[in-house]
């Protein structure tokens, strides 16, 4: 893939409108074939071009990454809160850039956000496409005491995105799953990756949340898809949006810091999409069946099987989906 060249026949792509090939060959300074490769690398990574002659145009237009418009959707105090804010075009994952580079950062704070990645991750090493310059894909870098207790993070991150998407105008019916989604009616929304690392002083943790804006998927071997667009009915301000995503993931990270997941307990049973439900859930070892029952105040899941008895679960290497699906 061009780092250059590419990105840059975007932006000028990105308005929507036709655009002759005599014009983009001038405004790139190159030749037919290597134009044409450009094209193709444009459907590669899911964006779709149309080709009307010797003019050429995005399906849809793209609103691509400002920093300055980003920022101008939050308030001060939390903008100050976020000591680096990283844009980039194109990286294979911005959790594994910020994991990458952690030991370089003295303070909590650093954002990375990206057009396109190449090798984007979920949990339980399941891969995640988001075409070029549509969807939401954010990673931020945050550090907690050695001793605090991180149980309920994802959950707690998941309500910060469940309360930016309304405060956007989107249903309350968006619900959290535990641990790490948010859906719309069964189909996957959002996604939450938490990764840990441990220094000497701190725990060093990057937070990754991935929002489907527009989505080239209705459904994959494991779950429905959905996307806000689809959801409100209407276009999505994309940087607006992270704007008012950034603002919310701070301060929750701020007030989780000093009392944990105890105080979002109750915002949690109140939109958790499985609670009274019949469900499986599997870790490494072994395959549970029973009802959920919410969560604890860890942010621990509760499982009543069939005898009545209630099991508790952390969030890890689990995977949770109702019983009647599978």
């Amino acid at each position: 893939m061009d780092q250059f060249k590419l990105p840059a026949l975007i932006a000028i792509l990105a308005d929507g409108k036709l655009h002759s090939r005599e014009f983009l060959l001038q405004k790139l300074v190159i030749e037919l074939n290597e134009f044409l490769i450009l094209i193709h690398q444009l459907r590669e990574i899911g964006l779709e071009i149309v080709i009307n002659g010797n003019n050429y145009q995005l399906k849809s237009p793209l609103e691509l990454l400002d920093k300055q418009a980003i920022f101008k959707s939050m308030p001060s105090d939390t903008k100050k809160v976020i000591k680096q804010l990283e844009v980039v075009n194109v990286i294979d994952s911005t959790n594994s850039y910020l994991l990458k580079n952690c030991k370089n950062y003295r303070y909590a704070g650093v954002v990375c956000i990206a057009e396109f990645q190449t090798a984007g991750r979920g949990r339980l090493a399941r891969s995640w496409f988001a075409p070029y310059g549509i969807n939401i894909c954010l990673s931020l870098f945050w550090q907690f005491k050695k001793e605090a207790q991180l149980s309920g993070l994802s959950l707690v991150i998941g309500l910060a995105v469940r309360r930016t998407l309304i405060k956007y105008g989107a249903p309350p019916t968006i619900l959290c799953k535990w641990p790490n989604d948010l859906l719309y009616k069964q189909a996957k929304l959002a996604g939450i990756l938490i990764e840990t690392r441990i220094s000497p002083a701190t725990q060093q943790v990057v937070i990754g949340v991935g929002v489907n804006l527009i989505s080239p998927l209705a459904t994959t071997n494991d779950y429905l898809i959905t996307d806000l667009t689809a959801i409100m009915q209407q276009p999505i301000a994309r940087n607006h949006l992270l704007g008012l995503l950034l603002n919310e993931l701070l301060l929750i990270l701020i007030q989780f810091e000093k009392t944990g997941f105890k105080p979002f307990f109750a915002e949690w049973q109140g939109c958790d999409s499985m609670i009274g439900k019949k469900v499986l859930l599997t870790n490494a070892r072994q395959q549970y069946s029973g009802l959920a029952k919410g969560v604890n105040e860890n942010g621990e899941l509760l499982l009543e099987d069939q005898d009545g008895k209630v099991h508790s679960f952390i969030n890890g290497e689990v995977s949770l989906r109702l019983a009647e699906k599978v």
